[in-house]
């Protein structure tokens, strides 16, 4: 959370004591917020774009979901219950994400609304519950299996169109379906983010494009 913080506070830091000339023409904002889908979690991003015309993101997403190999008659016990399920088996995936898109206004020059086509390598981290085993001691108390958390790595690539609406020159709000393609798992959903920093230039492009 620290580190979280940190981030924000160095992106705001940049964005309101950037130079007049680079916000005249550029946009750069932080996006943060909660990630749904079948992985659940966070995702963080910092966004650059060009003129409204061109954009780039590098981010970060985080999520876990139940274990698909967890067993039918998987029970967490008394812990389980007491944690409210934080230790049972989970599969846990992080993605680095390096973004590069096009953007499109969508409500005349003012560009009130737009959308984000972005798409790029990522970089994804994976921990999975495997080889589970019946529990012979204390199942009631600990769970009726025991399991181990494997790891493992791969490189995907993501689509991530993002509707941005900006309700000013520094905040506002973006929804992005996403579906990140790589060899080890699928990752797909929807994320709800916060922006904040500059999101837009203080010189209006004339192009819709």
């Amino acid at each position: 959370m620290k580190q979280f913080l940190l981030i924000i506070f160095i992106t705001l830091y940049t964005g309101f004591s950037a130079s007049a000339q680079f916000a005249e023409n550029n946009s750069l904002y932080l996006g943060f917020g909660p990630t749904v889908g079948n992985y659940s979690g966070l995702d963080l991003n910092f966004n650059y774009a060009l003129q409204r015309k061109w954009s780039a993101q590098i981010g970060i997403k985080s999520g876990i979901r139940g274990a698909k190999n967890k067993p039918d008659d998987f029970s967490g016990g008394i812990l389980g219950i007491l944690s409210r399920g934080f230790t049972n088996p989970k599969d846990e995936i992080t993605s680095y994400q390096f973004l590069v898109g096009k953007m499109i206004l969508l409500e005349g020059e003012e560009g009130r609304f737009r959308l984000n086509l972005l798409t790029g390598p990522s970089i994804n981290k994976f921990r999975n519950a495997v080889n589970f085993q019946r529990s012979t001691e204390n199942g009631v108390i600990f769970g009726t299996y025991t399991f181990e958390m494997e790891k493992d790595s791969g490189i995907g690539w993501m689509l991530k169109p993002t509707f941005e609406i900006p309700l000013g020159k520094v905040i506002g709000f973006g929804v992005s379906p996403y579906a990140n393609f790589n060899s080890k798992r699928m990752a797909y959903g929807l994320d709800l983010q916060v922006l904040i920093g500059i999101l837009q230039p203080s010189r209006q492009s004339k192009s819709r494009y």
